[in-house]
C-alpha cells in the first residue's frame, strides 16, 4: 500500500475510530492504539492496550465494528460459540472479551457512521495466513482436524432458544437462495443454471436429512484467508456468518479454495484424512462436496453488489462473472 493509499484509509476510517474510542471506554481501553485494518462492510481495529504499561503493549485485541443492520442476536450466536469452542474443545480462536458491565455487544453510535452498529472486541489470535505456495498436504490435514473440531463441537453445544438459529434445509433453501433474483442480477440468461444448481443441492440435502452428525452450527466461512497457521497448528478465525448448516459445506468452502492450487487434488486428502481422524463419520465426504461447493458459490454470488448498484466497480463484474463460470462448471461435473 502507498503513502496515499494509507492516508485515504485513514481518512475513510476516522468516523469508525471514534465509535471505537466509544467503545473502548468500557473495556478501560481508553488510550489503547487503534490501528485500521479493513475498512469494507465490517470495519475492523487492532487494538494495543497500552493503559497499564507505559508505551509497552500489554495485550492486542481485535475491535470489530459490524455492518448497519446486523442483529444484536446474529452477533451473540457467533460469540458464545466462539466461548465454547476455546473452553470445551481448546479451539485457539479469537475469544470474545466482556465490558466492565458483563456484555459481548456494544450497541453505539456517532456522527459520520449511520445509524447504530454493533461492536465487540475479541482477542488477538497469534498466527499468519500462508501464501498459496506454502500449502502442503500436512497444513491441509491439520486444517481438516481443526473443522472435525469444530464440527464434533457444533454437535452437543445448544445456544439459548431465542438465539437459536433458523435451519437451512430442502424445505427452506429456496428461502436464502433465490434463483430467480440471482439470474435477473447477475446473468439473465443463466436462470436455468441457477434453478438446476438448487435443484441438485436440495436433492442432497433431502437425503441427507438433519441428524446432528450431518449438520447444526458450522463457521460457513472457512477459506484459506480465516485459517491461521503457528508452525503447523491451524486456528480459525472470521466467525462472522456462522449459522446452522451442513458440515459439508465448511469442508466445501475451503477445498474451493485448495482447488486453485497446485497440487489441489492431494491437499483435498489431506484435509478429507485429517477431517476424519477428528470426527469420523459414515457420510461419504468426497461424493456430496461437489454439491456443497455449488451453495457456496451461490452464496458468493449473492454476496456481491449487484452491477447496477451505485459503487458496482469493474472488478466486482469480473468477479460475477467468475462464479458463474465456476457454478457452471460445477454443475457439469455432477
Amino acid at each position: 500500500m502507498n503513502l496515499f493509499d494509507d492516508l485515504r484509509k485513514r481518512e475513510s476510517a476516522a468516523p469508525f475510530e471514534r465509535l471505537a474510542r466509544k467503545a473502548l471506554v468500557v473495556y478501560g481501553m481508553q488510550e489503547a492504539k487503534l490501528v485500521p485494518l479493513t475498512h469494507e462492510s465490517q470495519v475492523v481495529f487492532r487494538v494495543s492496550d497500552t493503559s497499564e504499561i507505559e508505551d509497552v503493549a500489554r495485550s492486542s485485541y481485535a475491535l470489530h465494528v459490524y455492518p448497519r443492520g446486523w442483529d444484536r442476536d446474529r452477533i451473540l450466536r457467533m460469540l458464545l460459540w466462539q466461548t465454547a469452542l476455546l473452553r470445551e474443545a481448546n479451539v485457539l480462536c479469537p475469544e470474545p472479551i466482556l465490558t466492565r458491565d458483563g456484555e459481548l455487544v456494544q450497541s453505539l453510535s456517532t456522527p459520520g457512521v449511520s445509524g447504530f452498529r454493533q461492536v465487540s472486541v475479541l482477542s488477538w489470535v497469534k498466527g499468519r495466513v500462508l501464501d498459496s505456495a506454502e500449502w502442503t498436504v500436512e497444513h491441509a490435514r491439520q486444517t481438516g482436524r481443526l473443522i472435525g473440531t469444530l464440527h464434533r463441537q457444533a454437535e452437543t453445544f445448544s445456544l439459548p432458544q431465542d438465539l437459536t438459529p433458523k435451519r437451512r434445509t430442502a424445505e427452506t433453501l429456496e428461502e436464502s437462495v433465490d434463483s430467480v433474483r440471482l439470474a435477473r442480477a447477475h446473468a439473465a440468461e443463466e436462470e436455468t443454471l441457477f434453478a438446476d444448481a438448487v435443484g441438485r443441492i436440495r436433492q442432497t440435502m433431502s437425503s441427507l436429512g438433519t441428524a446432528p452428525d450431518v449438520a447444526g452450527l458450522v463457521h460457513a466461512n472457512l477459506s484459506l484467508d480465516h485459517v491461521l497457521f503457528d508452525r503447523k497448528d491451524a486456528r480459525p478465525i472470521g466467525f462472522t456468518h456462522a449459522r446452522w448448516g451442513y458440515y459439508l459445506y465448511d469442508l466445501a468452502s475451503l477445498d474451493l479454495g485448495l482447488s486453485e492450487l497446485e497440487d489441489g487434488s492431494l491437499l483435498r486428502g489431506g484435509l478429507l484424512d485429517g477431517y476424519r481422524e477428528t470426527r469420523p463419520t459414515e457420510t461419504d465426504l468426497a461424493e456430496h462436496l461437489g454439491t456443497f461447493a455449488l451453495l457456496r458459490l451461490l452464496d458468493e454470488l449473492q454476496s456481491l453488489p449487484e452491477p447496477s448498484e451505485p459503487g458496482s466497480t469493474a472488478a466486482i463484474r469480473s468477479r460475477s462473472g467468475r462464479i458463474v463460470d465456476a457454478i457452471r462448471q460445477g454443475v457439469d461435473l455432477l
